[in-house]
């Protein structure tokens, strides 16, 4: 089992994912555990994401992340920059 952990701008967990290799050997499908209205995300992981698919359930789409769960579809919408945490802001959209 694999998580993976991004925090809100108060250092809380804000978004859970998890991935279960014993059950899906590929790990194809993601399972959101926590989903908070606002994340940090590395500026890394937007390059990342900008430049290929990181993984078949997550997007991003100009500034438009997707997470199409197992068990959970959830949007943020990027909002601004951290140069400090050298991270993107992100937010449900309303």
């Amino acid at each position: 089992m694999s998580w993976d952990v991004l925090h809100d701008d108060d250092g809380k967990p804000g978004l859970v994912l998890r991935t279960d290799r014993l059950r899906d050997p590929l790990g194809l499908k993601v399972f959101v555990e926590l989903a908070g209205p606002r994340i940090l995300i590395l500026a890394e992981v937007v390059y990342l994401l900008r430049k290929s698919a990181a993984h078949p359930a997550i997007s991003l789409d100009g500034d438009v992340l997707t997470i199409d769960g197992a068990n959970r579809r959830v949007v943020y919408r990027i909002t601004g920059k951290d140069p400090v945490r050298y991270a993107f802001a992100a937010e449900w959209p309303d």
